[in-house]
């Protein structure tokens, strides 16, 4: 942990060894035949406490003690005091796991999600004095970290004195690199947010560049700083602005569609053709009234955006749709021309900081139908292999074999 070395085992060690896992089994087998048969007695849920004191990584162990929590809080908690006595038992837990492992992801996961149920007040001063105790104990503990920035949040504790206190840490240690992870969680949020006395990034930057200096001075090999100073030329460089960085197909780009992969033109084994949006930070508001496709080819109605990769948030660097070809019998031996407009750029917002993009951006690209062997064959359609894709995951792939081409 953090180059502290290990002791060599001794045979007395291996004994205890031997006996702790002996017990582990035991204890999990009284956990399993108490969590399929939904037992939630204090005897039962005695034994999940064991288990974890002895290993707090067992995540059934941990669930099993939600279930238990939940089914006394709703049928056999009573009153305010009873509740609270049943929030406090959970919270005991959650610190003998703590002493046994202080970077148990369970442990503090289910220790948020005790204090998030809002069923008792939370002790405020208890909770900042565990977190103060384990962080003198291993100032890198990121899982304190991360939950400082739970309960601070929780009591309302104004960011920039969060701040402060980071700072005040960062002295003691210029080589913390869970400190210096904190700090930029907190100054991106306070600059993004444009909280008070933060609206002019410029001076709150050359201060924070005056700090890193310091550390680096101290030590031009701490990896810490250097990893905060590459945060900070991030801060200084992205603008607040929305733009687009990059498409498919690049502007200007001549495509060609040939029904034979060894011409050297554009093959396609599909009957749609993406198009791709890669902004410069995360947006939600791509559609067709925000993006709109000019073609004699294709409507823009119809278009679906969809971010890459998939999710339910709708927000994303990336966008995609598809653009469905019409029947190949009608078109004509020219070339058509596909232009890609962001007029309403006001309708697409950054989902960081609320911005919206000022300037209209567009490209465009051209396509064509390589007809040099149509003689051949009855139809266009035999020609080209029209697969029907259908899904996401599979489009996505189509996807990535245009992207390479």
């Amino acid at each position: 942990m953090h180059g502290r070395p290990r002791k060599p085992q001794r045979a007395a060690d291996a004994t205890a060894s031997t006996a702790k896992a002996s017990k582990l089994k035991d204890l999990q087998s009284q956990l399993i035949h108490n969590h399929h048969l939904r037992l939630y007695t204090d005897e039962a849920i005695s034994v999940s406490s064991k288990l974890l004191q002895i290993n707090p990584e067992i995540n059934t162990a941990w669930n099993y003690r939600k279930f238990a929590f939940q089914q006394k809080n709703l049928h056999e908690a009573t009153n305010s005091e009873h509740i609270k006595s049943l929030v406090d038992g959970e919270l005991r837990v959650v610190e003998m796991a703590l002493r046994e492992n202080p970077k148990s992801y369970w442990a503090w996961y289910h220790r948020k999600w005790i204090l998030s149920q809002g069923l008792a007040d939370v002790d405020f001063d208890r909770e900042f004095l565990l977190l103060d105790q384990l962080l003198k104990d291993d100032s890198r503990n990121f899982h304190g970290w991360n939950y400082r920035r739970f309960v601070s949040k929780l009591k309302d504790v104004p960011e920039l004195k969060e701040l402060e206190y980071s700072e005040h840490m960062v002295m003691n240690n210029f080589s913390n690199y869970s400190v210096w992870h904190n700090r930029s969680v907190l100054l991106s949020g306070l600059l993004n947010n444009k909280a008070e006395g933060f609206i002019e990034r410029e001076g709150i930057l050359t201060k924070e560049y005056g700090l890193v200096h310091d550390a680096l001075a101290a030590g031009s090999k701490v990896q810490s700083g250097w990893l905060y100073h590459l945060c900070l030329l991030h801060q200084t460089i992205t603008p607040n602005e929305i733009s687009l960085i990059s498409s498919w197909p690049p502007h200007e780009s001549a495509l060609v569609l040939s029904a034979n992969r060894d011409t050297g033109y554009f093959f396609v084994n599909t009957q749609k053709l993406p198009i791709v949006l890669y902004f410069n930070q995360t947006v939600k508001g791509v559609n067709p009234s925000s993006v709109i496709v000019n073609s004699m080819l294709f409507k823009n109605e119809g278009l679906v955006w969809k971010p890459l990769p998939p999710t339910k948030s709708e927000k994303a660097a990336c966008w995609v749709t598809y653009l469905q070809f019409p029947d190949m019998e009608s078109w004509e031996a020219k070339i058509y021309v596909i232009e890609v407009k962001i007029d309403h750029s006001e309708a697409i917002i950054s989902s960081c900081s609320g911005s919206q993009s000022m300037h209209p951006l567009n490209f465009r690209f051209t396509l064509s139908l390589n007809c040099d062997n149509l003689e051949f064959a009855e139809s266009v359609d035999e020609l080209l292999d029209w697969t029907d894709v259908g899904s996401l995951g599979v489009e996505s792939n189509d996807l990535v074999r245009f992207l390479v081409k």
